[in-house]
Formats: C-alpha cells, sequence, structure tokens
C-alpha cells in the first residue's frame, strides 16, 4: 500500500473484532493478504483489546473452526465513510467501548499472523483504505456468509442520525416501535428520536406528537429521555409559531434545567447550551448566543471520545452568530471551516449539511471580498436535543 508519512500515522486508532471462523474463511484471508475487502452491513468494534478477545473465544478450540482477532487501524485522514463511537447510552453494553463502521467501509488485509506456539488466536491485521477494489467484491461477498453483524434496530437508528440518513433512520425506528411494549425501557426514547427527525423534516405537528408520546411513557421515570422529550416539546411549539414571550419562557425553562444537572449528564448540557445559544440567537442578541454556543463547543471538546457530529453543529451556529453580530466575517470563515472539517470526517462530503457549509464559507468570504452573497441558515443546522 501507499506509504503514508509520519504526520499521518498520528491520526491512527486501533480497534478490534474477536470472531470464530471458518478454516476455510481464514484460508481465503490467508490467500488475499494485502488485497482490499468491505463488509456489506454495519461492523460492531471494540476500543477494549480484552473485550474483543472475549470474542474470539480465548483460544477455546472448536471443531472446523478457528479463534480470530481482527485488529483494525482506521486512518482519520483517508477513510471514506462514516463511523460512529457510541456512548454508554447508545448501546447495550457500555463496556464494550463499541465502534461502528458504515456499510461498505474499505480495508486493506495488511498481514495475517499465525497464532505462536500456546496460544490459539489468529491476528489478522487490516487498515483503512480510501480506494475501492473491483476485485474486492468476491471476497466481501464470501466474508457477509461468514461473519454477519448483530446491531440491533434501535443502534441503527442511532447511527444513521448521525450521518444524515434521516429517513432511514426513521425507518428503523419505526420498525422498533412496533416490536416494543409501551413499558419498555426505550420506548420512550424512540418517540423523543422520532419526534427530532420529524422536526427536522418541518413536520411539527407529527414530531410534538412523538414528543409529547415521550413523555407520556418517560414520565415518573426520572430519566434524561423525559427532561429532554420536554424542552423538544417547548422547542417544537417555538419553531411552529415564533413568539417573543415564548422563547422568554424557553430560555428560563433551559437554564433552569442546566443548572440542575449534574456534570455526568455532559450530552445532555451540550444539547441544552445549544439551544439556549439558538433561543438568544431568534431573539436577536448574538452575543449571549455566543457565549453559549462557546460553552456548548468547550464542553464537547472535553469529553472523550469527541462527538464530531455535534461539534460540527455547533461550529456552524458559532459561526451564523458572528456572521450576523456584524463584521465578525473572520471569525465567522473560521466556524465555518471548522464546521466543514468536522462534518466531513462524520457524514462525507455529499452530505447536504456539507453543501450548506461550503455555501456559508463562500458566502463570509465574499463579504470579506466585498461580493454579497446569501447565507445559508437552515433551522436542523442548530440542532435538536
Amino acid at each position: 500500500s501507499k506509504e503514508r508519512s509520519e504526520s499521518d500515522k498520528e491520526h491512527i486508532e486501533k480497534v478490534y473484532r474477536g470472531k470464530y471462523l471458518a478454516c476455510s474463511t481464514l484460508q481465503k484471508l490467508i490467500d488475499n493478504e494485502g488485497a482490499l475487502i468491505s463488509f456489506n452491513d454495519f461492523l460492531s468494534t471494540t476500543k477494549d483489546k480484552d473485550v474483543a478477545m472475549v470474542y474470539a473465544g480465548g483460544g477455546a478450540t472448536r471443531p472446523g473452526q478457528e479463534s480470530v482477532l481482527f485488529e483494525l487501524h482506521m486512518d482519520r485522514t483517508i477513510i471514506t465513510k462514516p463511523f460512529l463511537k457510541l456512548t454508554p447510552k447508545e448501546t447495550k453494553v457500555p463496556a464494550e467501548a463499541e465502534v461502528l463502521f458504515s456499510i461498505g467501509t474499505v480495508w486493506r488485509i495488511r498481514k495475517v499472523v499465525k497464532p505462536p506456539e500456546g496460544n490459539n488466536i489468529w491476528l489478522i491485521v487490516l487498515e483503512s483504505s480510501k480506494y475501492q477494489d473491483p476485485n474486492a467484491s468476491e471476497l466481501t461477498d464470501f466474508l457477509k456468509q461468514e461473519i454477519p453483524q448483530t446491531s440491533t434496530l434501535l443502534t441503527l437508528g442511532i447511527f444513521l442520525t448521525k450521518i444524515g440518513q434521516v429517513d432511514k433512520a426513521e425507518k428503523y425506528y419505526r420498525m422498533l416501535l412496533n416490536e416494543l411494549q409501551t413499558e419498555h425501557e426505550d420506548y420512550g426514547y424512540v418517540c423523543n428520536q422520532l419526534g427530532c427527525l420529524l422536526y427536522d423534516k418541518k413536520h411539527y405537528s407529527l414530531a410534538k406528537d412523538y414528543f409529547e408520546n415521550a413523555m407520556r411513557y418517560t414520565k415518573g421515570t426520572k430519566t434524561e429521555t423525559y427532561i429532554v422529550a420536554k424542552i423538544n416539546h417547548k422547542l417544537v411549539q417555538l419553531d411552529s409559531q415564533y413568539c417573543p414571550t415564548l422563547l422568554d419562557d424557553q430560555l428560563e425553562t433551559l437554564e433552569v434545567t442546566l443548572k440542575s444537572l449534574s456534570s455526568e449528564h455532559t450530552d445532555l448540557q451540550t444539547a441544552i447550551l445549544n439551544n439556549i445559544g439558538r433561543a438568544y440567537h431568534q431573539l436577536g442578541n448574538h452575543p449571549e448566543a455566543i457565549n453559549s454556543y462557546e460553552k456548548a463547543r468547550d464542553l464537547l471538546k472535553e469529553t472523550k471520545p469527541v462527538d464530531l457530529g455535534t461539534l460540527s453543529v455547533v461550529y456552524n451556529n458559532l459561526g451564523a452568530a458572528e456572521y450576523l453580530k456584524g463584521h465578525s466575517y473572520t471569525e465567522a470563515l473560521k466556524y465555518f471551516t471548522l464546521a466543514h472539517d468536522s462534518g466531513v470526517m462524520v457524514w462525507g462530503s455529499s452530505s447536504p449539511l456539507i453543501k450548506d457549509y461550503l455555501q456559508n464559507m463562500a458566502t463570509t468570504q465574499g463579504k470579506l471580498e466585498n461580493k454579497p452573497k446569501r447565507l445559508k441558515n437552515k433551522k436542523n443546522d442548530n440542532s435538536f436535543i
């Protein structure tokens, strides 16, 4: 494969996947060392090598199968498909530190290492690739049969939402609601997620109904979902009918809720800070909007792993606030550029949001060059909780 510079290597992360493979599958991988492969499904991995070793069987033997540990080297500078580091709330087994790769992510088989004496676990090292190999399809189809994925509908919905494929995410969430009983712990959460997707489509009445369902089925549980759904319900009312008095009420509700949260609720704190900024933005108080967005940005950057998708949205909001504040075009361009660079790593360059970011960059550059253009500022760039 093409040599990488030392600076490129600094961006590489390792994740793992443990699996029993049929002997014929393992031989196929050995024979294709150096070739490119991809998986026709979501690929679930873990940052914890010990967890992967458990799934590999710890070296225990099975008739006709081999214990295999995949070591995947992920280079952020060249990977072409979105991936998602799941938070503890987004995975059924938080301790697994799950990283989910999207369909069609391409890997090169760097090497296949035979286990040393006394160790029955084979090591297969894969590295991310930006290239597509027309000869990879045969091996891809073969592996699809031998290495099936087991991602849940909830995980798929979350993943698809974060990479901007909202129609597919909505499909999975609706399938999940049909499967779950209303008393299930995830039912209210899924209702809230569907409400957010419908809000992004400007279907405010339907979104309001789902937020109300989310509140109904989580009321009394003292969970974050109830708090989030309650705030989202207020926000959808505001967007369907602008009213400064309601905005003031919203600010008060958000600020009271923010003060009541403990430091461990970083996701909710970030979302609330972003929406406080949004409320100030709608009221035309751009300095206060910037202050809230900056707090959201700082909190996101302190939380590991960094949620690049949300950070991208916050950067775009900062850019819009700086732009509208007046004559802060250099700062605005900086934030729009950061939004673009962060977003590309999550959604890819063909995402509609990325196209909007590029238009914002061009518009701001035009202002700096005294060439007036129109700023692209979509509602869903302001992000729901």
